[in-house]
C-alpha cells in the first residue's frame, strides 16, 4: 500500500483542558449529562485540514485538545456506559477522516488495502475480497459495470467479525455505499454537484468504523461488514444508460440512468452477504439520494425497513445518540414505479417524485425471506458545513448509531 489510510491523520497544537466539576445529587443523571457534554467536546475536537500554514498566524490555526481531565467525586470514566459512548465518539472521529480523504487518497485501490490491513490486526476477524472481473465471474455483474470505467478495479470486501460463536446463528450485517468519487458515469453530473462527490462514501466508511470499533472493543457479537467498493467514471469502457444487466439475485435492471449507481452496487452486495454469511439482521448506510435531503433536510437521515422492531431499535438508538433518523414509507407506487419495460426493475423511478422511497422500493426486492432489513439514507447528514459540533466536512454520522444499536439490542449491555 503506498499510503496507509490510517497515517493521514495530522498533527496538530495541543491544549490540556480541566474541568473541576463539584459532587451534585443524581448520581446517574449527573453521569449522563457530563457524558453528553463530553461526547460533544470529542466531536468538536476535530478538524479535517491539509493547509501548509506557510504564512498563517499562528492564531489562525485550529488548536485540538490533547486531553480532557474531569475532577469530581461523581463522575467516573471507567463507567461502562460513559466510556462506551466516549469511544464511540472517537471512532466517529475516526470514520470522519476516512470519509474527509479525497479521492486522490482513497480510491478503491486503498480502500481494498485499508480492509486488509484492519483484518491483519485480530486473527478473529476473516477477510473476503472480490476484485474486478472475478466479480463478473461471479455474478456480482452491478457492482462490475459501476466500477469497470475506471482504471481502479471495483471491489466487494467482507469482514467477518465472530465475537459470540456460541451463538453462530446470530449474525448482524453492516452493508456499505463506498463510491470513492461519484462522476455519475456517462450522465456525468454537473459543476456545482460534482466537486463534492469524495463523500459518496460515506456509507462505507460508516459501517467500517462501527466494524472496526466492535473488533477494538471485543463486543460479544458476530459481526459481517460488506462493502461494494467502486469510482463511478466515464472511461472507454463505462456502461451505459439503457443496458440490461443481471443482477447477483438474478433479477435483470435497465439501466435509466448510470448516475443511479449506488442502488446498483448495494443490491448485489446485500444478495451476495445474504447468501453466504446469513445474517438474521441487515442494516444498510448510503449516501443514496438527493430526494432525502429534499424531505428531511441536511441533519436526518431516512430511515426504511421491513420489520417494525428494527425500526423502534434504531429509532431508541437514533434519539441516545442525537444521530437523527425518521422512518419514510414504501408503497405499492413506489415499487410499481421502479418495474422495468424490457427488464425486471429499472434503476430509476418512472416518476420524477418520491425519490427516496423509491429507492428504498428497489432495494427491497433484494431482502431475503425472514430478514431484517434496514435502509438508511444518510445523503444529508453525512457531511456539514460547520453546524452544531462538526466542523466543515465528514460528521461520522452512523457510527455512533450502529454502536448504541448494538450494546441496547444485541448485547443488551
Amino acid at each position: 500500500m503506498k499510503k496507509s489510510l490510517q497515517s493521514l491523520f495530522l498533527s496538530q497544537n495541543l491544549l490540556v483542558l480541566v474541568f473541576f466539576v463539584p459532587f451534585i445529587k443524581g448520581n446517574n443523571r449527573f453521569i449522563e449529562n457530563v457524558t453528553t457534554f463530553l461526547t460533544g467536546v470529542t466531536l468538536s475536537n476535530y478538524k479535517y485540514i491539509r493547509k501548509s500554514y506557510i504564512g498563517v498566524e499562528e492564531s489562525a490555526q485550529f488548536k485540538r485538545i490533547d486531553s480532557i481531565s474531569v475532577v469530581s467525586k461523581t463522575f467516573n470514566h471507567e463507567d461502562a456506559k460513559a466510556k462506551f459512548a466516549l469511544d464511540g465518539a472517537q471512532y466517529s472521529l475516526f470514520c470522519r477522516q476516512i470519509l474527509n480523504l479525497r479521492a486522490l487518497d482513497a480510491n478503491p485501490e486503498t480502500m481494498l488495502a485499508f480492509c486488509q490491513d484492519l483484518a491483519k490486526t485480530n486473527p478473529q476477524i476473516k477477510i473476503e475480497a472480490i476484485v474486478g472481473k472475478e466479480l463478473e465471474e461471479k455474478g456480482l455483474n452491478l457492482i462490475y459495470s459501476v466500477g469497470r470505467g475506471a482504471s481502479k478495479k471495483p471491489c466487494l470486501v467482507i469482514l467477518k467479525y465472530e465475537g459470540n460463536p456460541q451463538n453462530s446463528t446470530d449474525v448482524l450485517a453492516l452493508v456499505g455505499k463506498g463510491v470513492c468519487f461519484d462522476a455519475g458515469g456517462l450522465n456525468i453530473k454537473p459543476t456545482k454537484a460534482i466537486e463534492s462527490m469524495w463523500c459518496d462514501k460515506g456509507g462505507a466508511c460508516a459501517v467500517l468504523s462501527a466494524f472496526k470499533a466492535a473488533v477494538d472493543l471485543k463486543l460479544p457479537i458476530n459481526l459481517v461488514c460488506s462493502v461494494a467498493i467502486v469510482e463511478n467514471l466515464l472511461g472507454s469502457d463505462a456502461y451505459h444508460p439503457s443496458d440490461i444487466i443481471k443482477s447477483y439475485k438474478g433479477l435483470t435492471v435497465e439501466i435509466g440512468n448510470t448516475d443511479a449507481e449506488g442502488r446498483l452496487i448495494l443490491c448485489d452486495a446485500m444478495s451476495y452477504t445474504q447468501e453466504v454469511y446469513k445474517p438474521n439482521t441487515l442494516i444498510e448506510f448510503s449516501t443514496l439520494t438527493g430526494a432525502c435531503m429534499v424531505a428531511l433536510g441536511l441533519t436526518t437521515a431516512g430511515l426504511f425497513s421491513n420489520n417494525d422492531e428494527l425500526v423502534k431499535e434504531l429509532l431508541d438508538a437514533s434519539s441516545e445518540t442525537s444521530e437523527r433518523l425518521y422512518r419514510l414509507p414504501i408503497f405499492e407506487e413506489h415499487r410499481k414505479a421502479m418495474k422495468g419495460k424490457a427488464s425486471d426493475l429499472n434503476n430509476i423511478s418512472n416518476v420524477p417524485y418520491g425519490g427516496a422511497s423509491s429507492a428504498g422500493a428497489y432495494l427491497e426486492c433484494f431482502v431475503e425471506k425472514d430478514v431484517k432489513w434496514a435502509h438508511i439514507d444518510i445523503a444529508g447528514p453525512a457531511t456539514s458545513t460547520e453546524q452544531f459540533v462538526y466542523s466543515d466536512g465528514a460528521t461520522g454520522f452512523g457510527v455512533r448509531l450502529i454502536l448504541e444499536y448494538i450494546r441496547r439490542y444485541r448485547i443488551k449491555a
